[in-house]
């Protein structure tokens, strides 16, 4: 196990946070970089210098969610990357003298988890469909939240400028109230 080095990552939506471990459970490095390509070749380029030609393995706790980009990235360069069992760093988190919680700190207990239980791990798969069908939904929930927006201002406008017509109606939204507008 000494001629590897074990990278825990913690994932977060703009930044990550990566503990690189020896075989033997010392903390090598803790490396800090950006959510986007420019931080992951950043981050590469770091490792690769500290590595000193030795295998990197790497372990994901969320590789489908916010390590997804990342993910996507380790597999496309080759690195073998591992699937981290949020519940299985969260016991690990429990077992450490200090219970808080930081990103440093799950960063190691990830790199921790890869070391002890690598031949358990699943390999990271890319599912595409997953993450399409994540950022439609999340775009839909964009639009809902617009048209929820856009509703309540038009309401303000017909308060304001038509505080009489609100009156006759209890939805100013459904087909009668929109068609005595046109009308006038």
């Amino acid at each position: 196990m000494k001629s590897c080095l074990f990278v825990g990552i913690d994932t977060h939506k703009d930044s990550h946070t990566a503990a690189v471990l020896d075989g033997y459970f010392e903390v090598v490095a803790t490396i800090s970089f950006d959510n986007d390509r420019a931080g992951f070749a950043r981050f590469d380029e770091k490792l690769k210098k500290l590595s000193k030609g030795r295998e990197l393995i790497f372990g994901l706790e969320d590789s489908q969610g916010l390590g997804s980009f990342l993910a996507s990235y380790l597999t496309g360069k080759g690195y073998e990357t591992l699937e981290i069992n949020p519940v299985t760093t969260d016991r690990g988190r429990k077992h450490t003298v200090s219970h808080d919680k930081s990103d440093e700190r799950d960063a190691v207990v990830i790199a921790k988890t890869l070391i002890r239980e690598r031949t358990s791990l699943h390999p990271v798969r890319i599912d595409r469909n997953s993450i399409a069908i994540r950022e439609m939904v999340g775009y839909r929930q964009l639009l809902v939240g617009e048209s929820t927006r856009i509703k309540n201002r038009l309401h303000m406008v017909l308060f304001n400028q038509y505080n009489g017509v609100l009156s006759c109606f209890k939805d100013p939204f459904r087909n009668a109230p929109l068609l005595s507008f046109e009308l006038s």
